[in-house]
């Protein structure tokens, strides 16, 4: 959880930013995201190998003032890395964070006005009348998080997905409909 030091911070350049319409860079690491620290830890005990790399997290965020509907359009930029285990051999792989979204932050946004604006809005509900920017970062960062890790190719797997993939490692690379169209084919025939 960030500290009341840094949620203060926040507002403050979240206000300054908005009323000159700037562009605000930040830096978060393990200490910062929390939720995202406690993931990649905790992976890396059931990990068979590899580097852990904490949770190292860019931000940059562009700030501008909306007057109709009245909200403020905060343009995300992350960037980042941290690891988790491959789900095939279970050594950790770096995961790399790339997020570009365009958020409309306020209170009570109707998502058709939204809808009814040019650019892709997604819409942030403020609470209260601030916005803390390290836990904007850390909850896309959460909901980025990829639904399977792992190696980019079976080839850069450890040794455990090689030696479940027996062999053959092309069966591990089968593609089921491969012979869908033949069997089609037969099947218009039959029918004629």
């Amino acid at each position: 959880m960030a500290s009341q030091a840094a949620t203060a911070v926040a507002t403050v350049v979240r206000s300054v930013a908005a009323e000159r319409q700037e562009q605000v860079s930040v830096h978060y690491g393990a200490a910062e995201l929390p939720r995202l620290a406690a993931l990649v830890e905790e992976a890396a005990k059931d990990a068979a190998g590899g580097e852990v790399i904490a949770p190292d997290v860019c931000a940059v965020l562009a700030f501008s003032e909306h007057e109709a509907p009245s909200f403020v359009a905060v343009s995300v930029q992350i960037k980042g890395v941290y690891t988790l285990p491959c789900q095939r051999c279970l050594e950790l792989v770096a995961v790399n964070v790339k997020i570009d979204q365009q958020l409309a932050v306020g209170d009570g946004l109707d998502g058709t006005v939204l809808e009814a604006l040019e650019a892709d809005f997604e819409q942030w509900d403020l609470e209260g009348d601030s916005l803390a920017l390290v836990e904007l970062v850390d909850e896309l960062v959460m909901l980025d998080l990829p639904l399977v890790v792992a190696h980019a190719t079976l080839e850069d797997c450890g040794p455990l997905a090689t030696q479940l993939a027996g062999d053959d490692v092309a069966a591990v690379s089968q593609r089921p409909f491969a012979g869908l169209q033949a069997l089609m084919a037969d099947n218009d025939k039959q029918d004629n």
